[in-house]
């Protein structure tokens, strides 16, 4: 039986977790860039959390000040009354992106979904598990998120301090921490495209890569390893298709093949020769990889790379080659190319 569920879509996330929460017995720990409480007709995920907290569930969010700032008062307040902790992270120069769910540390959810009715008809992935393995990493992740918010339950801080080593060598846990100066995200990248032999196929909304990533991928098509990106043909913000069709512009050029989604796709994935994969939080731009913490899973498990290879497959035949679109390259684009960069970290 797998213990492992793979979600490609936002609202099918929604319903899974609005499902694992509603049997929560003992622990609900949250972790999100974005949460809104504008879904109460079909995933009222706040009335749950007050429900449970009720009952005696302990009920711990940790959304970002930026990405979740348009939680009403009110409902923060209905939150507290009941016994839900909610922390705020950040500043303008360090966010969490992190998306990240952890069920009486049975069960965990993570990727790329954020909680809002502005995102539930989008694609993205989403990973479910119950692997025994990566329970007791994600909780003890969770737990520094939750002290550096200044939390103060004990049965939470001591999780932290609880070294968790993950033996596994197919299936791992990755954080990604600019705050304490681990930048894990550029060593797994350049690791796992150097190695790349054959196929390396990345799916990001957002393509901005730091010069190092545009080297690696280059390199990686000079020894003949075939290297594709994913991204969406209308993103949103909307400002970001400038840099992405830019970029894809520029790339294609030199051996890279793009490939522009006619849906939204806020998936990230990460595919090498179809026998190492990785999903999590990150985009490709500089927020990820340098200011914002992220979490995921890197894996080398057959089924887990067979499921994410018929994914991107599918993505990739719903997809146009970027070759084949008629884009038309204004003089002010590489301008805001740059600008985009810039200001990125205060976006």
């Amino acid at each position: 039986m797998k213990k492992y569920k793979l979600y490609t879509h936002s609202e099918k996330a929604f319903t899974a977790m609005r499902d694992a929460v509603a049997e929560a017995d003992s622990s609900i720990y949250w972790e999100s860039y974005t949460f809104t409480n504008d879904l109460v007709l079909t995933h009222d995920f706040f009335s749950l959390f007050i429900k449970k907290a009720t009952l005696g569930v302990k009920v711990v969010l940790i959304l970002d000040g930026l990405g979740s700032y348009g939680i009403e008062k009110a409902s923060l307040a209905l939150l507290k009354k009941a016994g839900v902790e909610v922390y705020f992270f950040g500043s303008w120069w360090r966010r969490t992106h992190r998306k990240l769910l952890i069920i009486d540390e049975k069960k965990a959810f993570l990727g790329g979904v954020n909680i809002g009715e502005a995102y539930r008809k989008w694609l993205d992935l989403h990973l479910e598990t119950s692997e025994s393995a990566l329970l007791p990493v994600m909780i003890h992740s969770f737990a520094k998120s939750y002290a550096m918010c200044g939390g103060r339950d004990q049965s939470v801080l001591a999780e932290r301090n609880t070294r968790r080593t993950l033996r596994q060598t197919k299936l791992k846990f990755y954080e990604h921490w600019p705050v304490f100066g681990k930048l894990r995200l550029r060593e797994l990248y350049e690791e796992r495209i150097e190695s790349a032999k054959r196929s390396i196929t990345i799916v990001s909304p957002y393509f901005s890569p730091h010069k190092w990533l545009t080297k690696a991928l280059l390199s990686a098509v000079g020894r003949g390893v075939v290297v594709s990106i994913i991204f969406p043909a209308r993103t949103d913000p909307k400002v970001a298709d400038i840099p992405n069709y830019y970029n894809a512009d520029l790339l294609s050029s030199c051996g890279i093949d793009f490939y522009a989604q006619d849906q939204m796709n806020h998936a990230k994935a990460l595919l090498v020769d179809d026998k190492e994969g990785m999903i999590g939080s990150q985009n490709i731009d500089a927020l990820s990889f340098d200011f914002n913490q992220e979490a995921g899973v890197f894996f080398s498990k057959k089924d887990m790379v067979l499921d994410l290879k018929k994914i991107i497959t599918r993505w990739k035949k719903e997809s146009t080659p970027f070759k084949e679109i008629k884009w038309q390259k204004r003089w002010y684009y590489p301008f805001i190319a740059f600008l985009v960069k810039i200001f990125q970290p205060i976006l």
